[in-house]
């Protein structure tokens, strides 16, 4: 009998080795390939950023619309006020510059924030300064603003 039950406490002992052992492997390649995608997701939401710069700068409300989520929503203002926002300036002034600085990206899961400092230079003299705290969302494999863009400026 007492084989029989030092048998058995063994193969339980091997099961539950056996289960911390999978749990640490999955661990392990989980946090291993964290790394290389966060650096893609950063790349990707920068480039996000310049694609805005450059939508402002040439003025094309479409390139902007397709940079904003669809189920943007920020608590303040809708997809649709953003775009109107930046539709109003387009036909208001000539020429609009934007530039932001290289701020840290914060990633959680499938959003990113980013805080950082904005300027909006209109007509080649007036500039218009402001602290934005934008959310970005993942869907699709492709990364849209969801919410922060700063409004009313214009």
């Amino acid at each position: 009998m007492g084989l029989s039950k030092t048998l058995n406490q063994m193969g339980n002992g091997l099961k539950i080795f056996s289960f911390i052992l999978i749990a640490v492997l999955l661990l392990v390649t989980a946090c291993s390939r964290g790394p290389e995608n966060r650096e893609e997701d950063v790349v990707a939401v920068r480039k996000l950023m310049q694609e805005r710069a450059e939508a402002i700068a040439n003025k094309d409300i479409q390139a902007y619309a397709r940079l904003i989520h669809p189920e943007y929503n920020d608590g303040r203002n809708t997809r649709e006020m953003v775009i109107e926002d930046m539709r109003h300036a387009f036909e208001t002034y000539d020429s609009i510059a934007f530039s932001y600085q290289k701020a840290p990206v914060e990633l959680k899961m499938n959003t990113a924030r980013v805080v950082q400092r904005i300027m909006y230079r209109v007509n080649g003299d007036k500039t218009l300064h402001d602290h934005e705290i934008l959310i970005l969302r993942k869907s699709d494999g492709r990364w849209m603003i969801s919410g922060g863009i700063t409004t009313g400026l214009f």
